[in-house]
This record gives C-alpha cells, structure tokens and sequence, in this order.
C-alpha cells in the first residue's frame, strides 16, 4: 500500500489483479502497490496532455524568475498562479515554457498550453479558450458559454493540470479559466499588459533585460572563437534585449559568411538596427508592433514623441514638454506606456521613465515617417523646458536637479549640436553657459565636459574670442579632479593669444588652469610655478575688476600650494594679499575662500586659535547673503581642528553640519568624509580617546596637515 496519501492528486485506479480482485485507490499516478507477489504501478485512465512546446535552447540569465515560479508552484498559499511580464522581446514566453518543463512532473494529470496572441491584436475570446482547454483534457464541452464554465471549474477541483496560457490579450480572455482557491491547478501566464484586473492572486514578475554576463553567453555559444570586443559591442548594440540577442545567435550561426564584426557594423547603422535584427520568422520589428498597435493615438504619439531627443529619462514635466500636452495628461500617457511594458519606471520623489535604447530606435523610425516637423517641434519644446527648469535650479543651492541631469543634458547638447542649425547653435550655447559653475569632480565631470566639449566643437567657425573662453572653461573646470587629461584644450601660449582672442583676462587664467591641473595631481612644485607665472600676467594687464579678481584668485590658489609644500607663512602671506584684492573686487565668495586660506595657514603654523577665528569668520561669508555653498568644506576642516584639540562634541557638531551642507550639495564624497570623522569623534563617553586626534582611514600621521581649499571660479 501507498506509504502516504497526498491530497492533491488524482482518483486512480489499479488494473484487475490476477485474481480479478479491483481497488480504487487515492493516490499518486505512478505509486507501486503491493498484490500478493506482484508491485503493480497505478495509473490513470484520463488522458494526460502534454502540450508544451520544445525547450528554448540556451537558456540564461533567467534562473531567479524560473526559481520563484516554481517556488510559487509547489508553495502552499493562496497564490494560484504566476504572470510573466515586460518590454516586447524580453523572453516572456521562452521563461513559461522552460518553467513548465521543470514544473511540469508536479501535475499528474498533464500540461495544456494555448497561444493567445493573434494579429488582429485581439485572439480567441473566454468562450473559444474554455471549450479549446477541455477538449485537451478530454472533457465534454458543453455549448453554452456558462455551461463550459462550470464544467471546467468542475474539473479543475478535480484535477492536478498545469495551464500555460502565452500572450494574454486582456484580462476577460482568461479570467474564467483561472485556478481558484484551493484547487488543484496551476496558472502561468505572459502577457503584453500588466492585467490589473485579474481576480485571482498571482505572483507577478516584470522581466528586466538581461545582464552583460548573460548577454555575453547568449552570444558565445554561437561565436566561440570570436573577438571579445566585437562580442561586447554586439551585446551592446542588442541592449539586454533576450530576442534581439537570440536573433543575432542564430544569424551568426545559420548565415555562411555573416561574422560577428559585419553584424555589428550592419547594426551600427541606427536607421537600419530594426530591419537587421530578423532571422527567419522571429523579428524584433514585428514583437514591437503588436504592442504599438494596442495603443490608442494619444499613446502613440507619445511613444514616438518620446523618442525625439535620446534622453537618459524623462520626467513627468518633460514628457509633457516634448508631447505638447498639460502635465496632468502627460502623467496618464505616461502610466498607459508603462502598463503596455513600452517603458520603465523609477519610483521615487520625481518618478523618472526610460525607454529601451531598441525601442527608442523604432520610436525614431515611427517619428520620421511623420515628417521632420514633428520632431523638430518636440525637441524645441523640450529646449524651452530645460532653459525654464536651469534657471529655477540656478537659484536652488542644492546640487540634486543637476545630479539627476546630468546626462539628460549631455544628451540634449548632443542632439543640439547634431542638429547644427542657428536656432540649435545658440540653444547649445545658453546650456553650456548656463551650466558652468556647476562643475563637480565628484558629481558632474563627465556630463559637464560633454556639454562644454560640444559647445567648443560648434564654436569651431566661430568668433576667436568664443573659442578662447570655451577652451580656458573647459581648462579650468576639472580642478581638484586629479585627471591631468582632463585639460587638453588648454589654448597654447595663451599671453600670445591675446590679441586675437580680445579676452586678456580669461587667456591668462589659463594659465592657471595649468597649475591646477598640476596641483591636483601632486606636482606642488610646478603648480607654484604655475601660479606664479598667472601673477605676473595679471599684473602686466591693465588695472580692472575683472583683473583684480582674477589676480585675487591666482594668489589665494598660490598659497593654498605653499601651504600644502611646509611653509604657512608664505602662505599666510598670500592670502592675507589675496583678501585685500577681494575686497576691492567686491567678492564675497573670494573673501570667505580667503579667510579660509588663512585658517589653513595658520594651522599649519600651529596657532590653532587663530586658524579656529579665520575658519569661523569664512564661515559668517558664507552663510550671508551672496555668499558661496561651501561652508560644508569650511566646517570639515574646522572639526578636524577642534578635534585635534581633545574637544570631540564641539568638533561633532561641526562634523554633522558639514554632512548636511554636503547632502544638500549632493557630495557623496564629502558626506562620506564628514561621516566618519563624526563616527571617530563619537567614540567612547569623552571622544576620540587619548590624544583626541580623530582618525582618518588612508591618512595616519598626515591626517592634521590643511586641507586644500578650492582655488576659486
């Protein structure tokens, strides 16, 4: 007899035993049972369907979905089903097929598998599908629609089958052939749409593309012997996309002559990717289109809309920018593409929406069926939206607009500049211009040297004088990156170039732009003589605001140098002169940043009173009207003093101002460096412990020598 009975299972029947003995018995198909001396394995009469199509070959990258489905399927709570989702191409089908072939032993009483999708967009209706799915089990099928409905939610309480239904059109097609409650079946559907409407508890998955990887082995097993970087390129170029790649594997293989470097210089071609990603009857051109023609026009012209500029991600306000619709119809769009999988969503404070770099290229094909107008319209209104939205953020002295940014604005540069017409000339301009100041080794460096890299290339036929200042920007910028490539553009013997350029000022700060450079990377002694050299320029030009600034600037930078190579006094020398200069230029900024360089100085000297006093009367010009958001660099550098002198809760409450100052500038360096000096000064009851030196990982004994200050615009 059975050792165990399992609830779940079919009534079966033994055969007649030799002595035409009959036993019904409730059990697992396939148990052996004792009579007399023979083991005779139960089986059913039903006929057991097995429906499901052939494996996918090489199957990767999906091995957590396929675990959580067949967790789901052998778990014991409500869940009565799995739904597939995600972007056309992303291999929903191919993950439910090679599921329910692992899944499949645990349904006794077979698999029925249905294809829903059809090209009308619309496939067979709840009535079709019943009667379809009890004729594979063998089932009457009774001709009115509630009748079939009754007898199949009679045999699902009555059997252990697994149903796969591929490609749901809408919700109603399968709602009445779902499993319910406690029953014996199992559910795993795919779908275009998210089906909200579905009755029944489903684990739900949204497929993401795959990872480089996975991607890498997709193609591998159809190249060996190919070159890894072509390989790389070509995995590039599909994007994640699991049918693109599956495409590209079997044109590689089944193509006499196609190598991998001319695939990928055929997909290299960004009108033709589309068209070349087809093998035989699969193509990517046509999974697009059946989720295109579900959507309503409205939703079209979005999705094409969207494609205009390649952005990273759009916004709710720039969506509506670049579709020409009110904010609030913008949103509902946008939630439509996102239902059909057409787009994805990240949540958050400004939920942001990306579309699949394949799906963007047929979004450009569908928009320039249309005409360049539509396009050009598009990507002028999204212009005037990020011209509205730089001034608001200009005003805002948190960093965050522009760390989300970044590469939306290189991007919309790189449209401009493709663009090449007056109107998208000086579009690149004001960007370029308008981001600026906002250079951030750490946040912004290469967003900002895109922009400006492409503002100079447009400014190549240009007036000399604009050239100049792009180029001495773009010099000027990478200071304090440590990056000496960063300043390629530096102009040659820029005293030369004077009279030419018409910008004096701004030709010898290039030559500062030299020494930074140089100071970021170590070279002390030739930022010195950098420095120096800026000096000697400056004073040469006739008197100005604009040249005693900029030689205010160029001495405060010299003594941060010299403070840096042992020798504060200099140093204090040279900013109490640069100080001077500020305050006849007027500037603020350079005056805090001045008094700055004295408290470095003069702790470096070991008057820490002193340094304490300058870092605290720079920190009263910052927070005054006017002045700069650096008071989080300033406060650092004042707990560092104050924990240096055994006062850990003074120096802690400086620590956690320079966090916050730094959150609010969007510095992960900097929040990161304030919070372990204020974890360090936490330690134990009374601080830091004997010495009262906070420690600093990668510093030991040169923790105490001053930190270099920003040498100013």
């Amino acid at each position: 007899m059975p050792t165990a009975e399992e609830p779940r299972t079919p009534d079966t029947t033994t055969p007649a035993g030799p002595a035409g003995v009959h036993a019904r018995i409730e059990a697992p198909v396939g148990t052996f049972v004792q009579l007399g001396i023979f083991a005779v394995p139960l089986r059913s009469r039903r006929p057991r369907p097995a429906e499901l199509p052939p494996r996918p070959l090489r199957f990767v990258g999906r091995e957590r979905e396929a675990t959580l489905v067949a967790h789901a399927a052998v778990g014991s709570g409500d869940v009565r089903g799995v739904l597939l989702g995600g972007r056309p191409g992303a291999g929903k089908s191919a993950l439910a097929v090679e599921s329910a072939h692992q899944i499949g032993g645990l349904f006794p009483d077979g698999v029925v598998f249905a294809e829903l999708g059809a090209a009308d967009g619309r496939g067979p209706s709840a009535h079709e599908l019943t009667g379809r799915l009890l004729r594979s089990l063998g089932a009457r099928v009774p001709e009115r629609a509630g009748d079939r409905a009754v007898a199949w939610r009679r045999l699902l309480r009555e059997r252990r089958v697994l149903v796969v239904l591929d490609d749901v059109q809408r919700a109603a097609q399968v709602t009445a052939v779902l499993p319910e409650g406690p029953d014996r079946a199992f559910a795993v559907l795919t779908a275009r749409s998210g089906l909200i409407t579905l009755p029944v508890p489903l684990l739900r998955l949204r497929l993401g593309d795959l990872d480089v990887p996975s991607s890498r082995a997709l193609l591998g097993h159809a190249e060996p012997g190919a070159d890894p970087a072509v390989l790389d390129e070509l995995v590039g170029l599909c994007a994640g996309l699991p049918l693109a790649l599956r495409i590209v594997a079997a044109r590689l293989a089944g193509e006499p002559g196609l190598t991998p470097a001319r695939l990928a210089a055929q997909l290299r071609r960004r009108h033709r990717t589309i068209d070349e990603l087809r093998a035989g009857d699969r193509a990517v051109r046509a999974s697009f289109e059946a989720s295109h023609a579900g959507l309503g026009e409205p939703e079209r012209r979005m999705f094409r809309r969207l494609a205009a500029v390649p952005l990273r991600d759009v916004t709710v306000p720039g969506a509506a920018a670049l579709a020409g619709v009110a904010p609030e119809r913008a949103a509902e769009l946008l939630a439509t593409l996102y239902d059909a999988q057409l787009l994805d969503r990240r949540p958050g404070r400004v939920p942001r929406h990306r579309m699949h770099d394949l799906l963007r290229r047929y979004g450009e094909e569908k928009l320039r069926a249309r005409g360049p107008g539509e396009a050009a319209a598009a990507a002028e209104r999204l212009v005037g939206h990020y011209r509205r939205a730089l001034d608001r953020a200009l005003q805002d002295p948190r960093r965050s607009w522009f760390a989300d940014e970044w590469d939306n604005l290189a991007a919309l540069a790189a449209h401009l500049a493709e663009t090449g017409t007056p109107w998208s000339r000086d579009a690149l301009d004001h960007l370029a211009d308008a981001v600026a100041p906002q250079y951030d080794p750490h946040v912004s460096k290469d967003g900002w040297n895109r922009i400006q890299g492409l503002a100079l290339a447009a400014a190549a036929d240009g007036p000399a004088g604009r050239r100049a200042e792009l180029q001495v920007r773009i010099s000027t910028g990478p200071r304090g990156s440590g990056r000496p490539d960063r300043a390629p553009a530096v102009p040659p013997g820029p005293r030369e170039r004077h009279p030419e350029t018409g910008l004096p000022v701004e030709a010898v700060v290039a030559l500062r732009a030299r020494a930074e450079v140089l100071r970021a990377t170590g070279d002390l002694d030739g930022a010195a003589g950098g420095y120096r050299d800026a000096i000697l320029a400056l004073r040469r030009l006739p008197p100005g605001a604009a040249v005693t600034e900029a030689l205010a600037w160029a001495l405060h930078a010299l003594g941060n140098v010299e403070c840096l190579r042992g020798d504060p006094w200099s140093a204090l020398g040279r900013q109490r002169a640069a100080l001077r200069r500020f305050g006849e230029a007027g500037s603020r900024p350079g005056r805090a940043w001045a008094w700055h360089g004295i408290g470095d100085a003069r702790r470096g000297a070991g008057d820490a009173d002193g340094a304490a006093a300058a870092y605290r009367t720079a920190l009263d010009l910052h927070d005054e009207p006017g002045g700069v958001p650096g008071s989080g660099r300033t406060r650092q550098c004042l707990g560092e003093l104050l924990a240096s002198q055994v006062r850990p809760r003074e120096a802690a409450v400086e620590f956690e101002l320079a966090r916050r100052a730094a959150v609010l500038r969007s510095d992960a360096w900097a929040e990161a460096r304030a919070r372990r000096w204020l974890a360090a000064t936490s330690t134990g009851p009374d601080g830091p412990g004997p010495g009262g030196t906070a420690p600093e990982p990668g510093r030991g004994a040169a923790q105490l020598r001053p930190r270099r200050s920003p040498a100013g615009p």
